[in-house]
C-alpha cells in the first residue's frame, strides 16, 4: 500500500527562483534523479540525488554561456549514463545541452541543427531508446515540425513538418514512445477537441492527424499523455467543468468511445497543470495544484480501478496555485513531487511502500546449445512471471482469482556489457509488494522463462510463453485454493507451482518449441516463503548471492540472484 512522507521538505541550496518558474525531473536509473529549471540570471540550473550521496549540496548553473527565457526545460535521460536538455533560444533555435558518465556536461549549449524557429514554448523531447531522440514542437505555421537524432547518424540536417493538413495554436505538443518503435503525438485543436498523429518504424507517419474519439471538447492547454506498457495511452486534460476528464487506448481493443470524468468531487481552476506518473505498467498516479494550494492526487490501479475520489498529499505546506507540479517515479516502489515553493525554493516530498525484488547479479555460460547446433555462443533472454500467494482470493461468486505478473524481458545476458553492471548494480526482474493486504505466512514465487535465441521473433516468442505458462500456473494456483476451500497458504501456492515443475512444465514446453524458432528451455519455479512482515530482516534467503543452474538441450548456465528488500 505505501505511505507518503509527513511532511514536505526544501531540496538542499541556496538558490531561489522566480514563481512561476516550472522544475523538470528526470530519473536515468533507480538510483537517481535529477532536477533542472531555468533560474533568475536567465541560465539553466539543477540539482542531484543519488542513492549513495543524497542530495547534492546546492544547486549549480549547467555549464555554458547560453540564457532563456523562464520555460520548462526538456530533459530525457535514454539511458542511465546520459541525459539530453533541450530550450528554445532568445533567437527562436532550439537549444541543446548533454550529460555523460564518461565526460560529465559538454562544455557548452548549441543549436540544433535546422533553420526553423519557434516562438518560446516547452520543447516535446523523447528518447523511444537508448540510440534514439524525437523533438516536436508548434511551428510559426501553426503545424507541428520535428527533428530527430541517432546514435548511428547523429541530428538530421533540418527540422521537417509532421505530415497532415491540421494545424494548431502555439501550445505544447504531448509526444509520447510507447516502446523503440512507435511515437505518438497529441494536441487540443481549433475546434477544442483532442487531435493525434501517430509513427511506426514499420510504416512511418500516419497520412494525417486525427481526432481521438468522444464528443468532449476542452479550454486549449497541455495533454497530459501517459503510456505505462507498450500496449497502453491514457489521455488526461482538465474538462470545462474544472473535472479531470480521461481517454484510453489498448493494442486489443483501439479507444475507448467517449471521454469520461476521472472519479471524485474535486474541481480545479481552468489552467492548472496535470501531472501523470505510472510507476508499473498496472497503476497511474496524477497529480494537480489545488484550489487550496495544496498538490491533490488520485490514481487507479488495474486491480482496483480508480480511487473513489482525489485527495491531497499529505503536509502543511501551501504554493502558489499556478505552480505545476512534477513527479518522478524512479523504481516502482517510489514516487517524488517537486514543486516551488511561495519562499522560492524547491520543495519534495515522496511516496514509498517496501518491495521484496528478485534480482539478477550475473550470467555464467559454461556449455552453449550453440556450440553442438550451430558452432557460435548463445544468445540468451530472459523473463520471468510472479507470483504473491497474497493475490490468490476468493471472488465473491465463491470461485477463486490469481495474479501471475510478467516480468520485462532482458538479453542478451551472455554479452559483458549486459551482465557486467549486475555486479555493481543489480538487475531487478520481478518485483513483489510486501505490503500488499493478505494473510500470512506468504510465498513468493519467481518463475524464470529463458529463451535461446536463433531467429526467432523474440516479442512473439515471450507472448507465447507469458500465455502458456502464465495460464498453467494460473490455472494450478486456483485448483489449490478451490480444493482446500478457504485462504489458502503462501506453501500451498508455492507447492501448486513447484508441482508443475518438470513433467507438466516439460509437455507444455515442448509443443510451445514445436512452434519457435528458437529454443524455449523449461520453466524454473524460485520460491522464497516468509511468515510475516516483519520476518524479511534474518531471513537466510534475503540479501545474499544465490545460483540457480539450468541444464537442458545440451546448454549449461549458471543464474545468480538475490532477493532483496527496497
Amino acid at each position: 500500500m505505501g505511505t507518503w512522507n509527513a511532511e514536505w521538505f526544501t531540496v538542499p541550496g541556496a538558490a531561489v527562483f522566480d514563481t512561476g518558474r516550472p522544475i523538470t525531473s528526470v530519473s536515468r536509473s533507480e538510483e537517481n534523479v535529477d532536477l533542472f529549471v531555468v533560474g533568475n540570471d536567465n541560465r539553466v540550473w539543477s540539482q542531484f540525488w543519488s542513492a549513495q550521496a543524497g542530495w547534492h549540496g546546492d544547486w549549480f548553473p549547467v555549464p555554458g554561456q547560453a540564457v532563456f527565457d523562464g520555460q520548462p526545460v526538456a530533459a530525457v535521460a535514454r539511458d542511465a549514463e546520459h541525459l539530453d536538455l533541450f530550450v528554445v533560444g532568445y533567437d527562436n533555435r532550439v537549444w541543446s545541452q548533454f550529460w555523460s558518465a564518461q565526460t560529465g556536461w559538454h562544455g557548452d549549449w548549441m543549436p540544433v541543427p535546422g533553420q526553423a524557429v519557434f516562438d518560446g514554448q516547452p520543447v516535446a523531447a523523447v528518447a523511444r531508446d537508448k540510440d534514439h531522440l524525437d523533438l516536436f514542437l508548434v511551428g510559426h505555421d501553426n503545424r507541428v515540425w520535428s527533428q530527430y537524432w541517432s546514435a548511428e547518424r547523429g541530428w538530421a540536417a533540418d527540422w521537417a513538418p509532421v505530415p497532415g493538413a491540421a494545424v494548431f495554436d502555439g501550445q505544447p505538443v504531448a509526444a509520447v514512445a510507447r516502446d523503440g518503435e512507435h511515437l505518438d503525438l497529441f494536441v487540443v485543436g481549433h475546434d477544442n477537441r483532442v487531435w493525434s498523429q501517430f509513427w511506426s518504424a514499420q510504416a512511418g507517419w500516419h497520412a494525417d492527424w486525427m481526432p481521438v474519439p468522444g464528443a468532449a471538447v476542452f479550454d486549449q492547454q497541455p495533454v497530459a499523455a501517459l503510456s505505462r506498457d507498450r500496449d497502453r495511452l491514457d489521455l488526461f486534460l482538465l474538462g470545462k467543468d474544472n473535472h479531470v476528464w480521461t481517454q484510453f487506448w489498448s493494442a486489443d481493443g483501439g479507444w475507448n468511445t467517449d471521454w469520461f470524468a476521472v472519479p471524485g468531487a474535486a474541481v480545479f481552476e481552468q489552467g492548472r497543470h496535470i501531472t501523470t506518473a505510472s510507476r508499473v505498467p498496472g497503476h497511474i498516479d496524477l497529480y494537480v495544484m489545488g484550489n487550496d494550494s495544496h498538490v491533490w492526487t488520485t490514481n487507479w490501479s488495474a486491480e482496483q480501478g480508480w480511487a473513489a475520489d482525489w485527495f491531497p498529499v499529505p503536509g502543511q505546506a501551501v504554493f502558489d496555485r499556478h505552480q505545476p507540479v512534477t513527479a518522478v517515479s524512479r523504481r516502482g516502489n517510489h514516487l517524488d513531487l517537486f514543486v516551488l515553493g511561495l519562499d522560492n525554493h524547491v520543495w519534495s516530498t515522496y511516496w514509498h511502500h517496501r518491495t521484496l525484488q528478485f534480482r539478477l547479479r550475473y550470467f555464467v555460460e559454461k556449455e552453449s546449445t550453440d556450440a553442438v547446433l550451430q558452432g557460435g555462443d548463445d544468445e540468451v533472454y530472459v523473463s520471468a512471471l510472479g507470483v504473491d500467494s497474497a493475490s490468490v482470493v476468493a471472488r465473491p461468486d465463491g470461485t477463486y482469482g490469481a495474479e501471475v505478473v510478467k516480468g520485462g524481458e532482458i538479453g542478451d545476458v551472455s554479452e559483458d556489457d549486459v551482465r557486467d553492471p549486475w555486479r555493481d548494480r543489480p538487475h531487478v526482474l520481478m518485483e513483489f509488494d510486501i505490503d500488499r493486504p493478505g494473510p500470512w505466512p506468504r510465498s513468493y514465487t519467481t518463475t524464470l522463462l529463458v529463451i535461446e535465441h536463433d531467429d526467432g521473433d523474440l516479442r512473439s516468442g515471450f507472448d507465447t510463453l507469458y500465455g502458456a505458462f502464465g495460464g498453467q500456473i494460473r490455472d494450478a494456483v486456483v485448483k489449490a485454493a478451490t480444493t482446500a476451500g478457504a485462504v489458502i497458504t503462501g506453501a500451498a501456492v508455492a507447492g501448486a507451482i513447484g508441482a508443475l515443475a518438470g513433467a507438466a512444465f516439460d509437455a507444455v514446453n515442448e509443443k510451445i518449441r514445436s512452434g519457435l524458432a528458437d529454443e524455449s528451455f523449461t520453466p524454473i519455479p524460485i520460491t522464497v516463503g516468509v511468515d510475516g512482515p516483519e520476518r524479511f530482516a534474518g531471513h537466510p534467503a534475503m540479501e545474499r548471492p544465490l545460483t540457480q543452474k539450468v541444464e537442458q538441450f545440451g546448454g549449461s548456465y549458471e543464474i545468480l540472484y538475490d532477493w532483496h528488500v527496497a
